[in-house]
């Protein structure tokens, strides 16, 4: 958001991990959109103002919780991750590194998120990510 409204590249960068569709819009055009249709402007704050308190919540997250409880904000926003993501890209969201120190070792924290992070209610889709 700072880039489209300071008018600069952003210094974050993407990359996809599955394929996928990417959109563009140029910010004229979407003016010129906005300026064409009150309909449209609203339509367009609303998002703006959704990716907004997603984007502070996921700050909040990352800035304020230790692994497990970033672990639990994972499994309710985005649970599709578990099965999507390779393992060592959630360990390195989490904050989870092979040097995390004595309280948080690396494959205890692993094993027990990842075996969590499967868990049906009945337990015909239980499956584990570490061996």
């Amino acid at each position: 958001m700072k880039s489209l409204s300071t008018d600069t590249p952003s210094v974050v960068n993407m990359q996809a991990l599955e394929p996928s569709i990417v959109v563009r819009i140029y910010k004229e055009k979407l003016i010129q959109l906005y300026q064409r249709s009150a309909e449209l402007q609203s339509v367009g704050r609303a998002i703006l103002e959704s990716m907004i308190v997603a984007e502070n919540e996921w700050k909040e997250m990352y800035t304020l919780y230790d692994p497990k409880k970033r672990y639990d904000f994972l499994m309710q926003k985005a649970p599709q991750f578990f099965a999507r993501v390779p393992l060592q890209y959630i360990a390195s969201f989490l904050g989870i590194r092979r040097e995390t120190p004595k309280s948080y070792t690396f494959a205890k924290v692993l094993g027990l998120f990842c075996r969590l992070s499967t868990h049906s209610p009945d337990g015909a889709n239980d499956k584990s990510f570490v061996s």
